[in-house]
């Protein structure tokens, strides 16, 4: 299972963006590798081009391959609770795909 995590954002609200989210990762793998025993690999990616609005668009990736359905529920709500927390942009849209 992969989750994807995109949303907007106008740059100049979010200067230190980039090491909020690095930081994001690195937590939300270590609360993961500590409590699950598994490990969890994460990506960052940004649109080149800005949108109409003068806005980014960034995407989280989440390899979630050796998580359980039930374990993936609860990534996801610890990563939402953990964004809200460290005030990154909302709203974050989230999408799962698995591999085939």
């Amino acid at each position: 299972m992969y989750v994807y995590v995109y949303y907007k954002l106008v740059p100049t609200e979010f200067p230190s963006l980039h090491s909020q989210i690095k930081t994001l990762q690195s937590t939300i793998e270590a609360e993961f590798v500590t409590s699950h025993s598994i490990s969890i690999r994460s990506q960052l990616f940004k649109r080149p081009e800005l949108d109409k609005e003068g806005r980014e668009t960034w995407m989280e990736v989440y390899n979630l391959n050796a998580l359980t359905d039930e374990t993936v529920q609860e990534f996801l709500a610890c990563l939402q609770q953990l964004a809200l927390e460290m005030g990154l942009p909302q709203p974050r849209a989230c999408e799962k795909f698995q591999s085939i």
